[in-house]
C-alpha cells in the first residue's frame, strides 16, 4: 500500500483514486481518523456515482462513522454506496449487506426490507461464486428470514384479528341496523295510531261541540216554552179573574139572567179552544219540526196525512204529537182537546188502520223525532 502510494508523485494529488488510496492508508494507522475522512470525502466530490470509487468511498465514510458512533450517518452512506453499487452493475453489494444487517439490527420491523436487501446480495455473490460472501450471508440471512417470517406471522395474526373484529363491528352494525329499522317501524306504526286517534277525537270534539251547540238551542227552546207556558197560565188567569169580576157583578146587579145567557153559549169555549190550539201547534212544530214527516213514514202510501199550514196541525196529528210528548191516556188526552174519550178512542183507531205496521204503532210514535233538531 505503501510503495503504491508513493508511486504518485505531487502531481497525482488531485487523481481520485490517490485520494481513495490515502484514506484507505489512514484507515489503516487509525480509523477514527478525520483525516480519513477528508480523503474519502474528496474522492467522492471527485468521482461520479456509477463510478466503482465513488462506491468503495462512500462506503469507507460509512465505516468510519459507524467507528465514530454516527449511525445516522453510517445508514446515510451506506445507502450512498449501495446505490453506486447498483449503478456500476459490478454485482459488488457488500455495502448492501452491510446495510440489510444494520437495518434489520435497528429495528425488527425492517425485517421485510433488509431481507430483501440480503437475499439480493447472496444472488450477487452466487453469480461471482464468491464462497466467502455467501457464507457470510448464510449467518445473517437465515435470522433475518426468521424475523421476517415471524414478522409477517404477526401481520398474519393482526390481519386474522383485524378481519374478526371487522366482521364482529359489521354484524354488531347490521343488528343495529336491524333494530333501528324495527324501531324506525314501530315508532311510524305508533304515530300513524297517535295520527288517527288524533282524527278519531277531533270528530269527537266536534261532535260534542255539535251536541253543546244542540243543547244550549234546546235550553233556548225550553226557556221560550217557559215563557210560552207563563204567557198562556198568565192569561188564564186574567181572564179567570175577569170572569169572577163579571159574575160579582151580575150577581150584584141581579143581572142573573144575562149571566145565565153568557155561560150558556158556547163561542167563548170555541174560541179559547183554538187558542190553545194554534199555541200548542206551533211550540210543538218548532220542537219537532219533522213530526209530520217522519210520521207519515209509519203510515201506509196512499194514507199519508198533510197539515193545513206550516204552523198547524190536524185534530188526528194533534193527539198523536200528546202521545208523542208522552200524553197516552186517552182519557187525558179528551180533557187537553175538549173532545170526548170515544173521540178520541176512534181518531186512534182510525190511524192505526192506517200504519204498515199496526202492532206497534203507538209504540213507534215514542220513537219519532229522538233528537232534537237546532
Amino acid at each position: 500500500m505503501t510503495l503504491l502510494i508513493q508511486s504518485f508523485n505531487e502531481n497525482n494529488k488531485h487523481n481520485v483514486f490517490y485520494q481513495y488510496l490515502m484514506g484507505e492508508y489512514a484507515y489503516l494507522h487509525n480509523p477514527t481518523s478525520k483525516e480519513l475522512l477528508n480523503y474519502y470525502l474528496k474522492a467522492l466530490k471527485m468521482s461520479p456515482a456509477k463510478s466503482r470509487i465513488h462506491a468503495m468511498s462512500a462506503y469507507g465514510i460509512a465505516r468510519y462513522y459507524k467507528n465514530t458512533g454516527k449511525f445516522d450517518l453510517y445508514e446515510e452512506y451506506l445507502v450512498e454506496a449501495s446505490v453506486s453499487d447498483g449503478l456500476c452493475q459490478l454485482k459488488e453489494t457488500i455495502a448492501l449487506q452491510k446495510l440489510a444487517y444494520y437495518l434489520f439490527k435497528k429495528d425488527a420491523s425492517n425485517s421485510k426490507r433488509a431481507a430483501k436487501y440480503i437475499q439480493h446480495t447472496m444472488e450477487d455473490a452466487q453469480f461471482f461464486n464468491n464462497q466467502l460472501r455467501m457464507m457470510e450471508i448464510s449467518n445473517i440471512l437465515p435470522v433475518i428470514a426468521s424475523a421476517n417470517q415471524q414478522a409477517a406471522e404477526r401481520s398474519r395474526t393482526r390481519f386474522l384479528w383485524g378481519f374478526i373484529g371487522v366482521s364482529i363491528a359489521l354484524v354488531i352494525i347490521l343488528i343495529l341496523s336491524f333494530v333501528n329499522n324495527r324501531q324506525k317501524n314501530k315508532l311510524k306504526k305508533n304515530k300513524a295510531e297517535i295520527e288517527e286517534q288524533n282524527e278519531k277525537q277531533k270528530e269527537m270534539n266536534a261532535q260534542l261541540t255539535e251536541l253543546n251547540q244542540q243543547l244550549i238551542e234546546t235550553n233556548i227552546k225550553r226557556e221560550t216554552y217557559m215563557r210560552l207556558f207563563m204567557d198562556i197560565s198568565a192569561a188564564y188567569i186574567s181572564k179567570l179573574s175577569d170572569y169572577r169580576k163579571l159574575v160579582s157583578r151580575k150577581i150584584k146587579a141581579n143581572q142573573t139572567a144575562d149571566l145565565l145567557k153568557s155561560l150558556n153559549t158556547h163561542k167563548l169555549e170555541e174560541e179559547e179552544s183554538q187558542m190553545f190550539y194554534n199555541r200548542f201547534d206551533k211550540a210543538f212544530l218548532e220542537l219537532y219540526p219533522d213530526f209530520v214527516t217522519e210520521l207519515n213514514k209509519l203510515l201506509l202510501p196512499e194514507c199519508q196525512m198533510e197539515v193545513p199550514t206550516t204552523h198547524d196541525l190536524t185534530t188526528e196529528i194533534r193527539i198523536f204529537a200528546l202521545m208523542r210528548l208522552g200524553v197516552t191516556d186517552s182519557q187525558e188526552i179528551a180533557t187537553l182537546l175538549h173532545y170526548s174519550t170515544q173521540t178520541i178512542y176512534n181518531y186512534k183507531s182510525g190511524m192505526r188502520a192506517k200504519a204498515i205496521n199496526r202492532d206497534t204503532f203507538e209504540s213507534d210514535i215514542n220513537q219519532l223525532c229522538h233528537i232534537i233538531n237546532s
